[in-house]
């Protein structure tokens, strides 16, 4: 625990075990004997200036001046140990006095006690380090190119960041025993000998930008958090981050922009990452005050409300540090990134990485995961998306787990603010507005998580009644600043309660599609004939409901701004994903009613049919929109929202050999400017779209007619297939996204740049009329790619 364990002389408690071990173990001597306070012993005649700075004093008396002092050209003054002696000689009993001479008989036993304790501590210490060190070494490798940077917060810490190569500072045993034998200091606190949770706010604050920003590995608790942790288990190969590269970003050097970064110029670093959270991921998800939360921010020492969590601080600055535009992170990126191009592309920041897994590591640290408050449970569905997991080969559990997630949906339960009972026990309106904002956006995610990563959901309809929030004040909905532009508020209280009822609605879908596929009983023997009734009768219904109200309508209003595109666009996308989803879990567990050998009813050959033709149009229309979210820049701002549908998506193009995968791909590879694993993702899609074009090219060359025979009828059938839904209003159910002329060309040299040809000049397409300069662009695309 990090607050139970203060280190008095600023030394790593997980690298000062070695050093203990090497530093006695060589000789075979057994650790120097502890020494209580007040003794006139060896770790007492340190002067003043080396005690405040945690180092080793090298003088032998209280006379000499050590030569620390006489380096800096100071005093080399004895002051505490005068004060220390000057108290034990004032309390020393007198000779005659038999009452207080059994008392002192008693303290002596006392500490004698004590002293015992401690050397067996020390034994235990000894033999505990010298396993610690063994695994250490074993798991390490040999070259010394891997060896772990350290940061001691210190002045020596300085001089090696630049050096060519980093090794951890061995330690004497002097020093490691002199951590132990000062944990209960006896001389008052001070600024300087405080513990760290123990300072002031504002000063604890500061502690947590020197963590955040350190451009090496931090192994001491001098800022009360540290990397020991994350190092340990990149050693033991567990890592689950992508961010930690197993292991690589903790030895690789630091850029040129990361170590220029200085104490002074972390505050103003920090608060432009903080107001590029603002600007890009609370618009997405308006949980928090910003308000209220910059004044706890710049006031930490005197406002009402207290501090900000350092878990909140920190995981709003990690997520500034992926959208961020700021110079050092332009730089980190560039520098960083050139290191690794092999002919990928791929682009990284260090610094960036090093701030998502120090968020977590300080969320984790701070008990948020635990503890249940708002705040928690706001940092911990903030905390869910920020992290985006990596798979874990080498261990048992590589599936997806939403802790974070499911740690606050606990929390919000544990406080009783699933209910309106609970939400109006709160007294100030912004914690009922907040309450009511953390309780449906984590409600609402659960559901198409779960859908999405085949998982359990945490919730079930029953657990909550509280009713959607019809409006949020503007300090929630805006980028937290003081100016109130309500002219770019363009939402109304209707909008509001029909986006969070459409959200409900399908969160509940969600939740019983997960009851019927993501179970053992489907996988054993496949899914159910009601279970794929109950699904599309629940999405068309949805669709009817909302998509038209919701959703990209047919012409791209000249009004929208990025918020209001990307919030349509999702709600399409999901909608279309969930044919997807589903179509993937009939081609992977199979039918109940076929793997019995039973034959297909006419209501499972329907259900079949429709779920193909709805996911093959699903995939084409996802396309078509990531196409003109690419092109507009829009997908390097999304926080993880969109990435499974476009992945989805281009899986199943890639498979059916389809051209319009190269639209995933490219957004993909857009996406990852804030997300580098989504590269690999895009690489995914390309290959399995460069295999099955290899085996159709060959294919075509035994059998050049047959193959185009077949080609053209499954053209009909999907153009069947696209056309055959009906809506109620009786126009066919096709691809709706229109856009400018304008819009269209940009979006077609997008696909031009990842393998398309040019695409007609198209005036006028679908519902249209003549005259009309929109055009449907995904009907093009379809059109002129199975033309050519």
């Amino acid at each position: 625990m990090t607050d139970s364990h203060p280190s008095s002389t600023g030394t790593p408690e997980g690298i000062a075990y070695p050093s203990l071990i090497s530093a006695t173990g060589a000789s075979g001597m057994p650790p120097p004997s502890f020494n209580v306070a007040g003794a006139s012993r060896k770790q007492n005649v340190a002067c003043d200036s080396c005690r405040a700075k945690k180092i080793k004093c090298q003088r032998t008396v209280t006379t000499e001046t050590c030569e620390q002092c006489v380096t800096k050209g100071c005093d080399c003054t004895s002051f505490y140990i005068e004060q220390l002696q000057a108290k034990i000689k004032k309390s020393r009993p007198r000779p005659d006095d038999d009452g207080k001479n059994m008392g002192r008989k008693r303290r002596r036993k006392s500490l004698s006690v004590q002293g015992d304790d401690l050397q067996a501590a020390s034994g235990n210490l000894v033999t505990l380090a010298q396993q610690a060190r063994d695994v250490w070494q074993d798991s390490r490798p040999s070259s010394q190119s891997s060896s772990i940077p350290v940061n001691r917060g210190t002045e020596a810490s300085d001089s090696q960041v630049g050096g060519d190569s980093w090794s951890v500072e061995p330690l004497d045993a002097d020093r490691s025993l002199h951590l132990l034998a000062n944990l209960a200091p006896s001389k008052p606190p001070t600024l300087a000998t405080t513990l760290p949770h123990q300072r002031p706010p504002s000063v604890q604050q500061s502690d947590l930008l020197k963590y955040l920003f350190s451009p090496t590995a931090v192994h001491h608790h001098d800022w009360q958090y540290t990397d020991l942790d994350s190092l340990r288990v990149c050693d033991q190969r567990a890592s689950d981050l992508w961010e930690e590269m197993g292991g690589h970003v903790w030895v690789e050097q630091p850029s040129q922009a990361h170590l220029k970064l200085t104490d002074e110029g972390y505050k103003d670093f920090a608060d432009d990452l903080i107001e590029t959270f603002f600007s890009i991921v609370h618009i997405r998800f308006p949980m928090l005050d910003g308000l209220l939360l910059r004044a706890r921010l710049t006031e930490p020492d005197t406002h009402p409300k207290g501090p900000v969590s350092h878990g909140l601080v920190a995981v709003a600055i990690a997520w500034g540090s992926r959208f961020s535009d700021h110079p050092t992170i332009i730089a980190d990126r560039q520098e960083v990134s050139a290191r690794d191009q092999k002919g990928s592309g791929r682009s990284r920041s260090r610094i960036c990485q090093l701030l998502v897994i120090r968020a977590r590591e300080v969320v984790e640290a701070s008990k948020m995961l635990r503890i249940p408050s708002v705040e928690a449970a706001q940092t911990l569905m903030l905390l869910e998306p920020l992290v985006a997991r990596d798979r874990v080969e080498e261990l048992t559990w590589t599936e997806y787990q939403p802790v974070a997630v499911s740690a606050a949906i606990k929390h919000m339960l544990q406080l009783g603010l699933n209910s309106p009972a609970g939400v109006f026990s709160l007294k100030d309106e912004s914690d009922k507005t907040a309450a009511a904002f953390v309780w449906w956006t984590i409600s609402l995610s659960d559901g198409f998580r779960a859908a999405f990563h085949r998982l359990k959901p945490t919730l079930s309809d029953a657990d909550y009644d509280l009713a959607p929030p019809e409006d949020a004040p503007l300090s929630f909905r805006g980028n937290g600043t003081e100016e109130k532009d309500t002219s770019d508020v363009q939402d109304t209280p209707t909008e509001a309660v029909a986006w969070f009822g459409a959200a409900n609605a399908g969160a509940f879908m969600c939740r019983r599609l997960c009851e019927g596929l993501w179970i053992p009983r489907s996988k054993e023997y496949g899914i159910t004939t009601p279970v794929l009734a109950s699904f599309v009768r629940l999405n068309l219904k949805w669709r009817d409901q909302y998509l038209t109200k919701l959703g990209v309508p047919s012409k791209w209003p000249d009004s929208w701004d990025f918020l209001a595109a990307i919030t349509a666009c999702s709600t399409d996308v999901y909608y279309h994903c969930l044919w997807l989803v589903v179509w993937r879990a009939m081609e992977e567990f199979g039918l109940e009613e076929t793997r019995t050998g039973r034959p297909a009813s006419e209501e499972l050959v329907n259900l079949q049919s429709r779920i193909k033709g709805e996911s093959e149009h699903g995939a084409m229309r996802i396309a078509a929109l990531i196409a003109v979210l690419t092109e507009n820049g829009y997908l390097r701002l999304d926080p993880l929202i969109l990435y499974h549908p476009i992945y989805e998506a281009g899986c199943f193009l890639a498979n059916m050999g389809r051209m319009e995968c190269l639209a995933c791909i490219a957004g993909l590879k857009q996406y990852s400017i804030a997300y580098p694993q989504m590269w690999d993702f895009s690489i995914e899609i390309e290959n399995i779209y460069t295999e099955v074009s290899s085996k159709r090219s060959s294919m075509t060359s035994i059998n050049g007619s047959q193959m185009e025979c077949s080609r053209t009828g499954s053209e009909i059938t999907r153009n069947h297939s696209i056309v055959s839904d009906q809506r109620p209003d009786g126009n066919p159910m096709t691809s709706t996204i229109s856009v400018p002329q304008d819009w269209a060309s940009p979006s077609a040299a997008i696909l031009a740049s990842n393998g398309y040809k040019s695409l007609p000049d198209v005036r006028s397409r679908g519902p249209s009329t003549p005259t009309d300069e929109y055009k449907d662009v995904s009907m093009v695309l379809f059109e002129w790619l199975h033309q050519t």
